[in-house]
């Protein structure tokens, strides 16, 4: 029996320089850690290569330490064991702090635009190019959305499937998100035919270049 999908709930983490980095769970387990196999990366040399785990259990999410080496905390208190967590709570991995919410963001969380004029917001789920707003698909949206917190990282198919299509739990044809990819550039890039800021990767995925040459 497949494992059955999380509801609506995000991790968002604030970087050092103040921006905020908002992550959407879509799956039963989500794994956090500076490895860059985890499912959400935290580039900190005091988080261990896989440190924390959240788990949607069919009733409610909890977190679990995996034997980091400076532990994980909810609101201060150190996880033991499984621990809930509920919305508004903040998750301590050593250094870095990240709130759960269990629903879309309740503040405006503008990533800035980079000198190539590209920002979204993820309150609004509104995407601007050189301040114009670009009307996008929701698809389209959670591709965009998904490149752009992952800015100069590369972002393989699987994870695209598993994050633009949850509904179908990772089973999507590579087709279907090369083709998604096109309509996006449609949308986003000055030369779709070359494109500058959603780059192909090629055996791997696909890249969003935040200040394209």
């Amino acid at each position: 029996m497949a494992e059955q999908a999380p509801p609506e709930a995000y991790l968002v983490l604030t970087a050092e320089n103040g921006q905020r980095h908002v992550h959407r769970i879509v799956q039963p387990a989500t794994v956090l850690g500076r490895g860059a196999g985890c499912d959400i990366v935290i580039p900190s040399p005091r988080v261990s290569r896989q440190h924390a785990r959240l788990v949607w259990d069919g009733e409610r999410f909890l977190i679990e330490d995996q034997g980091s080496t400076n532990g994980t905390r909810i609101n201060g208190a150190p996880v033991t064991a499984a621990a809930p967590i509920r919305d508004g709570d903040q998750l301590q991995l050593a250094d870095s702090t990240i709130e759960f919410q269990a629903s879309a963001p309740t503040v405006a969380i503008v990533l800035p635009a980079p000198a190539g004029g590209l920002s979204v917001d993820l309150s609004s789920h509104e995407v601007r190019v050189r301040g114009e707003t670009v009307p996008l698909t929701p698809k389209e949206y959670l591709l965009m959305a998904l490149l752009y917190r992952r800015a100069g990282a590369v972002v393989t198919r699987e994870e695209i499937a598993r994050e633009v299509w949850p509904e179908l739990e990772g089973d999507v044809a590579g087709e279907a998100i090369a083709q998604l990819v096109t309509r996006l550039r449609r949308r986003v890039e000055e030369n779709p035919a070359s494109p500058a800021r959603v780059l192909t990767v090629r055996g791997f995925g696909y890249r969003f270049v935040a200040d394209p040459v």
